[in-house]
């Protein structure tokens, strides 16, 4: 049996094994798009918390993004690293350019002093500044983070 590896070697390993004709158009297509939606998962398998980011107005099962992390980790260091851009402009908080609202689960929002009384009491977290004290978190952002930034 084949070690677990990422599904674009995978395929490529399964095209070898069967002789398929890699110039072919069809496979060419579907390697394209698994190389895309490859490279928007995150890769960090380590994580004892899972994020699911919901974007905007959209319903979390329409567009959401999940990732791994440990409990100690900064949330937009993770994200950021997994490929999920999250708009940070100043790594303090100051430009709250991060912002997100908690919509589920506990979180440590170690930047909660730059927030207003009505921001903390809309469920809003500097996400830059943010560690998960929960196993599952879901936290929506205002917008999806611009895919060319990946």
């Amino acid at each position: 049996m084949r070690e677990e590896i990422d599904p674009v070697q995978n395929l490529i390993l399964w095209a070898e094994e069967n002789d398929i004709d890699t110039d072919d158009p069809g496979y060419i297509e579907y390697l394209e798009a698994l190389k895309e939606y490859d490279s928007k998962r995150c890769h960090n398998t380590y994580g004892d918390c899972e994020v699911t980011f919901g974007f905007g107005n959209t319903a979390l099962e329409e567009r959401r993004t999940m990732i791994f992390c440990k409990p100690e980790d900064i949330i937009t260091e993770v994200a950021n690293t997994c490929g999920l851009k999250i708009k940070t402009g100043c790594e303090s908080g100051d430009c709250k350019q991060c912002l997100g609202r908690l919509e589920s689960g506990n979180v440590k929002d170690e930047k909660k002093h730059l927030l207003s009384e009505e921001e903390i009491a809309a469920g809003y977290v500097v996400t830059c500044g943010t560690k998960l004290r929960s196993k599952y978190v879901t936290i929506r952002l205002e917008s999806q983070p611009d895919p060319e930034e990946t």
